[in-house]
């Protein structure tokens, strides 16, 4: 199954598997505070190799906006800078939580599959999609590096996307679309 067939499919099965009803809408202004975060783009993205090479998924995983600044903070937020924040009910954000989290830890595997045990040298640095101002946050789309591994073979790494949060930077996911 493809994967936005088999991520169609969850969401179906999860939509029909709760009651939609009845949910409370957001609350009226999300929080902006970050743990974790990186101090720069920069920062982040030497962390993230650090977790690859040691192969640490709990560190990989510390890298990603946790479930109350995505449901908080990240998906409020994603409105046009100057527009209202958008108000989800409860049980839509943790669906959304649920899908963008699963898919993240299989990314999450997948990365250290294919680039951990190595160290790398940064090459060259690209967000394929852009950037982008939300209410809330800036989103840098769509990571793509190029490295040299520590044995001097070059590699590309793309994965998900970048917010920076009031300055704390940190994975919205490690879902390529």
């Amino acid at each position: 199954m493809k994967p936005r067939a088999m991520t169609m499919a969850m969401l179906l099965l999860l939509a029909t598997s709760r009651s939609f009803s009845g949910a409370t809408p957001a609350a009226e202004g999300p929080s902006t505070t970050v743990r974790g975060g990186a101090t720069s783009a920069d920062e982040l993205i030497t962390r993230f190799l650090q977790a690859l090479r040691d192969k640490d998924q709990e560190v990989l995983r510390g890298l990603r906006v946790t479930e109350s600044e995505y449901r908080e903070i990240v998906m409020p937020g994603h409105v046009p800078v100057g527009k209202p924040l958008r108000k989800q009910p409860e049980d839509v954000t943790e669906l959304a939580w649920r899908l963008l989290n699963t898919k993240s830890v299989y990314y999450e595997l997948s990365l250290l599959e294919e680039f951990g045990g190595h160290g790398y040298e940064v090459k060259d640095v690209e967000y394929e999609r852009g950037t982008q101002s939300y209410a809330t946050y800036t989103a840098y789309k769509q990571l793509r590096l190029m490295l040299q591994r520590d044995d001097g073979q070059e590699v590309e790494l793309r994965t998900g996307s970048v917010a920076d949060i009031a300055g704390q930077f940190k994975f919205v996911s490690y879902i390529r679309d």
